[in-house]
């Protein structure tokens, strides 16, 4: 008769206040994103993909409403629209790389714009990614990429 020992699952009922708090700290915080677009359809779009993905999603209406929100709470990731009264996204964009506390948030411009121009004009302002509304997958993986590149950035 061989006898096996689960020695995780003994440490566990010896203490398991203490291997509760461990798993507790080994799950990742959920990485917030502010979603903005004057267009409900799309913020509600939008908020529904990144939900669905397991992200905590804020959402905002303009640009203005956006800093707003970014002066109040820490956010992983901006996803914003472009065309947008007030406060556009190439606005928000500039504002945000001019503030020396939120400049190092990604940004995601997520936009009818198609042109070759504004792709260009979105990198000088100061978006790290542009994706043209809406390819479900392709945003995804922006939004991957992009929460991706800004953990690495903050380790270094």
């Amino acid at each position: 008769m061989t006898l096996l020992l689960d020695l995780g699952r003994l440490a566990e009922l010896g203490n398991p206040a203490r291997m509760a708090r461990q798993a507790v700290a080994a799950q990742p915080l959920k990485k917030r994103i502010l979603a903005v677009d004057d267009t409900e359809f799309f913020r509600e779009l939008v908020r529904g993909y990144l939900e669905a993905d397991g992200y905590e999603v804020v959402t905002a209406a303009d640009g203005a409403e956006a800093v707003r929100n970014l002066e109040i709470g820490k956010f992983d990731l901006v996803v914003s629209d472009i065309e947008m009264p007030g406060m556009d996204g190439w606005e928000l964009a500039s504002t945000i790389r001019a503030r020396p506390e939120i400049a190092r948030t990604p940004l995601l411009a997520l936009t009818t714009l198609s042109s070759d121009a504004d792709r260009a004009r979105a990198k000088t302002v100061g978006f790290d990614g542009y994706e043209v509304k809406l390819d479900r997958e392709r945003f995804r993986e922006a939004v991957s990429g992009l929460l991706q590149k800004g953990d690495e950035a903050r380790t270094t």
